[in-house]
C-alpha cells in the first residue's frame, strides 16, 4: 500500500515576526517533522528528509510517553546565560554582566505552509520572540536578551480520502474489518481509506517535544549575536535610551531571522532520529489497541479470516 508523503517545515513568519529568507532550505527541512508513513527503513533518511517507515520494531508506549514528558512544550525551561560580576577594583572598562535567559515555547503560531495532498501532519518552528535589555559594557551599551519565547505551528488531520476507524461499536463490519486492520497496522497510507487522527497527533507531539531543548541550546549563540550590537555611551545616557538606540539599528531588526535560523539548526539535530522509530512507536500506541479489538470482535463473530489478525 502506498503511504503518505512528508510536508515542508519552512517559514512564512508567525506571531508578527518575519521569517528569514533562505534559498532552498524549505526542501531540506520538508520531511523533518511531517507525518509521513511512506518511508521504508531500507532508505537512509537525510538530516531533514527522513520519512516515516513501515514495519519498524515497536517500542513501549509507557517508555515513549515517559521520555516525552521530560520535555514538554509550553513549560518554562531553566534559565540560560552567564553572569560575570564586576571587578571589586574600579577600572575604566569593567566586564558586562550578562543576563540569565528564561526559555519557553508556545504552540498555536500560524502555519507557514499548507499541507500537501499526502501529508497528515506538520510541526514547524515559526519565530522567536526576544525580550532585550541594554547593558553597560565599558564605554558602550550592548543588547542582551533576558527571555526567549519560541513560537511553533502544528497541523494535524486525516487525509481527505481517509475515514476515522471507530471500531466494532462504530463503522467496523464484516466487510471492511480486515482492510481497517491492515491500514491501521501499516500506519495509514496516502491512497488508503482508514486511519485515526489521534495517531497523527501523537506523531507530531514527538517533534514539538524537542523544541524547548533546542531553543535552550540555541540561546548562547542568540545571546552572542545580541551582545555584538552596541551603541556608544554618553553622559547621561540610560539603559532605556540606549535600548531605544539599539532597537533602531538595522542589525537589531535582522535578529528576528537570525534567532529563528539558530533555533531551527539546533532542532535539526534533535529531530533527526524521530522518524527512525519514536514517531512510529507513538502511532502504534494509538492504533494497535484498536486493531486488536477489531480482530477479537471479528473472531467472536466468526467473520471470515484475515491475515492481518493474529
Amino acid at each position: 500500500m502506498q503511504a503518505m508523503k512528508s510536508e515542508l517545515r519552512r517559514p512564512k513568519g508567525a506571531s508578527g515576526i518575519a521569517a528569514p529568507a533562505r534559498k532552498d532550505i524549505s526542501l531540506q527541512r520538508k520531511a523533518a517533522t511531517a507525518f509521513d508513513p511512506a518511508y521504508l527503513p531500507a532508505h537512509a533518511p537525510s538530516a531533514r528528509q527522513a520519512k516515516l517507515g513501515v514495519g519498524a520494531a515497536r517500542q513501549s508506549c509507557t517508555a515513549c510517553k515517559t521520555k516525552r514528558s521530560k520535555e514538554m512544550p509550553g513549560a518554562a525551561q531553566p534559565h540560560i546565560g552567564e553572569s560575570a560580576g564586576a571587578s571589586s577594583t574600579p577600572s575604566v572598562a569593567q566586564p558586562m554582566v550578562r543576563h540569565a535567559i528564561a526559555i519557553s515555547v508556545k504552540g498555536g503560531a500560524p502555519p507557514s505552509h499548507a499541507l500537501s495532498r499526502c501529508a497528515g501532519g506538520l510541526t514547524m518552528e515559526e519565530s522567536v520572540e526576544a525580550t532585550v535589555d541594554a547593558v553597560k559594557s565599558g564605554h558602550k551599551w550592548r543588547a542582551d536578551p533576558t527571555a526567549l519565547v519560541g513560537h511553533y505551528s502544528q497541523q494535524t488531520r486525516l487525509l481527505p480520502n481517509h475515514t476515522e476507524v471507530t471500531g466494532p461499536e462504530g463503522n467496523t463490519n464484516s466487510i471492511n474489518f480486515c482492510e481497517q486492520v491492515k491500514e491501521l497496522r501499516a500506519l495509514g497510507g496516502c491512497d488508503g481509506h482508514w486511519y485515526m487522527l489521534a495517531a497523527v497527533v501523537a506523531h507530531e507531539a514527538v517533534h514539538s517535544a524537542h523544541f524547548p531543548a533546542s531553543l535552550a541550546k540555541a540561546a548562547p549563540a542568540i545571546q552572542a549575536e545580541f551582545n555584538a550590537l552596541t551603541v556608544p555611551h554618553a553622559e547621561g545616557k540610560t539603559s532605556a535610551s540606549a535600548l531605544a538606540e539599539l532597537k533602531a539599528l538595522k542589525n537589531f531588526a535582522d535578529m528576528e531571522g537570525k534567532m529563528l535560523t539558530l533555533w531551527r539548526a539546533e532542532s535539526d539535530t534533535l529531530l533527526k532520529p524521530d522518524h527512525q522509530g519514536t514517531t512510529r512507536s507513538e502511532e502504534h500506541c494509538v492504533v494497535d489497541p484498536m486493531a486488536d479489538r477489531i480482530c477479537a470482535h471479528a473472531k467472536a463473530q466468526k467473520w471470515h479470516s484475515c491475515r492481518h489478525c493474529p
